[in-house]
């Protein structure tokens, strides 16, 4: 347990016990800040993160580069936040993670239709009542349909990247061939 001594002292410094939620935090603080996001939201509600010199506000979400697919997972959605995502003051991002603390890039942007795509699943969920709803959307669809960007992780190689990431989804070679 000496390997997750320094974690535990960061908790004390913090005073932050939830190891899951720290964790992640941490995360999004990472993938905020490779964007260009200099203000991390601590609370439970509300955006990741925002930028201090404008309106312009980062939801983050983070998948394994282990997993089977890469996508996002939007929890507890309502009306009100997936029209948020309508707007281009609202920017998503999907860290995908090689171990606990290896970035490999980030997927991001904002589309009109990511926020519509949320606002109909809602609705479906629970026939257009103000609801609570869960989806995943996958990596590639952010890129296809909704013309999202890559960026890569701070010290990582470029065509390193682009190697693993093709060989775990053909979309990404459409993307680079497109770069």
């Amino acid at each position: 347990m000496m390997s997750l001594q320094p974690l535990k002292e960061f908790q004390d410094k913090y005073d932050n016990w939830d190891t899951d939620t720290i964790i992640n935090e941490i995360r999004d603080a990472y993938v905020a800040r490779l964007l260009g996001y200099n203000l991390i939201n601590k609370s439970k509600h509300g955006f990741d993160a925002k930028k201090s010199n404008e309106e312009k506000f980062l939801e983050i979400k983070n998948c394994s580069y282990g997993s089977s697919s890469f996508s996002g997972t939007w929890n507890d959605t309502t009306i009100e936040k997936a029209k948020a995502f309508q707007t281009n003051k609202v920017e998503t991002a999907v860290g995908i993670w090689r171990g606990a603390t290896d970035l490999l890039c980030a997927v991001y942007g904002s589309h009109i239709d990511l926020g519509n795509y949320l606002e109909e699943k809602v609705h479906h969920f629970k026939a257009g009542k103000t609801v609570r709803s869960t989806q995943s959307i996958s990596v590639s669809k952010m890129l296809k349909d909704f013309n999202f960007n890559i960026k890569i992780g701070t010290g990582q190689n470029k065509s390193d990247i682009k190697r693993l990431l093709i060989s775990k989804n053909n979309v990404f070679k459409e993307y680079f061939d497109n770069d």
